[in-house]
């Protein structure tokens, strides 16, 4: 059987043009008939989405009538027929597979009426309009988070995403009054998440709390969730409540509570964590982080306050506030100098021995709180050498020395005894009998004395050695070994010894060595030996400095030893490698020759690079050593019904949409984009009534055009008199002609 429109082109300029969307994949054929049933239209197309069906209305799943009947009361048979589950279009009889909330539904034709909580709409198939049953509430009562998931949803334009407090938000419907809605709905004034007013059909309070939403098949199938929250005192926590298959889940919000170290905002004050790892301690930073979210508690240096009154200058020291101890001391020796932590210093008057500030008393002592003195101190040292006094300030006892006073010190050892400083001291008595053999000493009590000795001595001649007392007062050595003992190691000197002043080297002449392995023929010359030629580039490695290129990033020289003859060679330990793990494309690391330092260096400003790994940017380069992303590149296709955009990866790329357009005709209404392409609404009628004019439409303005040139003069009833003759169009006017 052919595919046929269901209704002819007089029929779908009947219906308001705000009822009809465009199905597409409807053929038409040569009929304007309609058939005689649903069942003579086959329709092939993917499920129709609620969305493009434009004016008409969802039911919610608490008003959906599913009926199991047509409306001339016939049985359908599924799957294919009316109300009968689908997942495309061309599982369904009538050709059409749309949303409900109960999940999508073959549609079912109508001529007007359609099951509670349906209502009849136009559907455009090129210049023709089929009419389904659509839900009137299709997304009424959905969780929403904005308004732009409200409106249009089968709800109308003017949907909202209704603010229900602490409930959540739901979309409405816009309403003007109660009958607007289904029922347990009222027309009120609502306020949208936005923030602005409306009237929208809401729950009625009376019956049913916001809580006994029905979630949708639709709302289950996306998971849809709006906002909740639990009050606690005077906070509250915000959560989220959820539809599934066993319908809006309870509120996500938990109760506020004292904030803890677990990276969660459990007061519901907007801070996390903050005060949750306090350990009272003024010397550590108290933070709550890492890996396990746990409390740490760092020490920090600076000034703090112990709280102990007894202490000042506090300063955190290890985690502990450490100060000096306050010194109490009012310098009475009578009162009791003691420190309590909470007030401070205390005094108290005290009895027994004290100290007046008179070194020269004793045995002083406290009385009321005052200090009494005692008795003189004694400071006779029984030195005649000393005038003795006491010094009051310090206690101590001072001799004033009598210099110069004869005395007599008791000591034969001296001689001339007279007062020096405190001490009565003689001049030493001479003992020395000039003899180095002979032990000299002296007897306080006897005097000098001679005692002959075999100690070590000099017997004058320079050129003896081990010289010995002979225990009878007299010295001798035996003679030195000139070669052994005179001898300076010098092959440029001859060794030989003097009586008079010992050992002595005469300069010599002949062929040395001065030790150098880098000189050759070295010679004698003034008791030295002199160098001769040499050999080696190098002697040290300061030698080798003014030969190096300045370059610190190559190495430098040193003197190399390790056989003849000594060279300048570079040292492998002082050439520079610079690591290259941190260089990017815009940016490497290089060798600084003047310093051996490594630094970056950046790379001339507009190489090229991949600055965001995207290509949706183009012309990345370096600018000052970074790698900058450039422009991005143009997505726009031109075409209204695509919506453009760009990723990462794949590009640009456009979406089909199903917005409203202009397909170029202005003598179409309600044009609208669908598969990539602005379609064609409903043909303009252009119709006077008169049958002496041709109507036609301006597809540049959409402005009717009757013209009467193609009619003028012809024949027409102008007054179905036959009375009249020669009726006829006069501009476009049917002029009756005479009696």
């Amino acid at each position: 059987m052919p595919l046929c429109r269901l209704f002819s082109r007089a029929a779908a300029a009947a219906l308001p043009a705000c009822a009809a969307a465009l199905l597409l994949g409807l053929a038409a054929c040569g009929t304007t008939s309609a058939p005689s049933s649903v069942s003579d239209v086959k329709v092939v197309k993917d499920t129709v989405p609620a969305s493009e069906v434009l004016g008409g209305d969802t039911p919610s799943a608490e008003t959906v009538v599913k009926t199991d009947t047509t409306l001339d009361g016939g049985n359908p048979v599924c799957p294919g027929g009316p109300n009968c589950a689908c997942k495309s279009s061309d599982e369904c009889d009538i050709g059409l597979c749309i949303e409900t909330p109960t999940g999508h539904n073959c549609a079912m034709a109508c001529s007007g009426q359609c099951p509670a909580g349906f209502q009849c709409a136009g559907i455009a198939a090129g210049a023709d309009i089929i009419q389904i049953c659509v839900p009137k509430w299709g997304r009424l009562c959905e969780p929403c988070s904005a308004s732009s998931s409200c409106s249009g949803a089968l709800l109308g334009d003017g949907a909202v995403c209704v603010d229900y407090g602490k409930d959540g938000r739901y979309c409405g419907a816009p309403c003007a009054a109660d009958g607007d809605c289904p029922s347990s709905y009222h027309c009120l004034a609502a306020t949208s998440a936005e923030g602005k007013s409306s009237k929208q059909c809401l729950r009625d309070p009376d019956k049913a709390g916001i809580t006994q939403c029905p979630c949708s098949q639709h709302a289950i199938d996306g998971q849809l969730s709006t906002v909740c929250s639990a009050a606690s005192g005077e906070q509250t926590c915000s959560g989220v409540r959820k539809c599934s298959a066993t319908g809006l889940s309870a509120c996500s919000a938990h109760a506020a509570s004292q904030e803890v170290c677990d990276g969660v905002d459990n007061d519901c004050n907007g801070l996390t964590d903050e005060g949750a790892c306090d350990d009272g301690n003024p010397c550590t930073d108290d933070t709550c982080g890492g890996t396990n979210q746990q409390c740490s508690h760092a020490f920090h240096s600076g000034s703090c306050d112990d709280g102990n009154l007894c202490t000042d200058k506090d300063t955190c020291t290890e985690g502990k506030c450490v100060g000096d101890a306050v010194q109490c001391g009012d310098s009475n020796p009578c009162t009791l100098d003691i420190c309590d932590p909470a007030t401070g210093c205390k005094y108290t008057k005290i009895s027994g021995a004290c100290e007046d500030g008179n070194g020269c008393t004793v045995g002083d002592t406290c009385s009321g709180g005052i200090c009494v003195s005692g008795k003189q101190k004694d400071c006779n040292d029984g030195n005649a050498c000393t005038d003795d006094t006491c010094d009051s300030n310090s206690g101590f006892c001072f001799s004033k020395n009598l210099d110069g006073n004869a005395c007599n010190d008791g000591n034969a050892c001296t001689e001339q005894d007279a007062c020096i400083g405190n001490t009565c001291t003689g001049y030493g008595v001479d003992c020395s009998d000039g003899n180095p053999c002979t032990d000299d000493a002296c007897d306080p009590t006897s005097g000098c004395s001679h005692t002959p000795s075999t100690k070590a001595c000099s017997d004058g001649n320079a050129c003896t050695a081990g010289d010995v007392c002979d225990g009878k007062g007299g010295c001798s050595g035996l003679p030195v070994d000139v070669s052994a003992t005179c001898s300076d190691n010098n092959p440029c000197t001859a060794d030989g010894c003097d009586p008079t002043v010992g050992c002595g080297h005469a300069p010599t002449d002949g062929v040395c060595s001065d030790g150098n392995a880098c000189t050759s023929g070295d010679t004698c010359a003034a008791g030295a030996c002199a160098p001769g030629t040499n050999l080696c580039a190098c002697q040290a490695d300061a030698d080798c400095a003014g030969k190096d290129d300045g370059n610190l990033c190559n190495g430098t020289l040193y003197c190399d030893k390790s056989q003849l003859p000594f060279v300048c060679q570079i040292d492998p330990k002082t050439i520079v490698t610079c690591s290259t793990s941190q260089d990017t494309a815009c940016a490497k690391t290089v060798c600084v020759p003047a310093s051996g330092a490594c630094a970056s260096q950046n790379q001339a400003d507009g190489k090229s690079c991949n600055a965001d790994g995207s290509v949706c940017t183009g012309g990345d380069s370096c600018v000052a050593g970074v790698c900058t992303a450039g422009a991005q590149i143009p997505c726009d296709d031109k075409n209204p019904c695509t919506t453009d955009g760009c990723n990462a990866i794949t590009g640009c790329f456009s979406t089909n949409n199903v917005l409203p357009c202009s397909d170029g005709n202005a003598c179409t209404i309600g044009d609208n984009c669908g598969g990539g392409a602005c379609l064609p609404g409903a043909a303009t009628v252009c119709d006077d009534g008169s049958v002496c004019t041709a109507d036609s439409c301006d597809t540049a303005t959409g402005a009717c055009v009757f013209a009467s040139a193609p009619f003028e003069g012809k024949g027409c009833n102008a007054d179905s008199s036959v009375c009249t003759g020669n009726d006829s169009c006069v501009s476009g006017v049917c002029t009756a002609g005479s009696q």
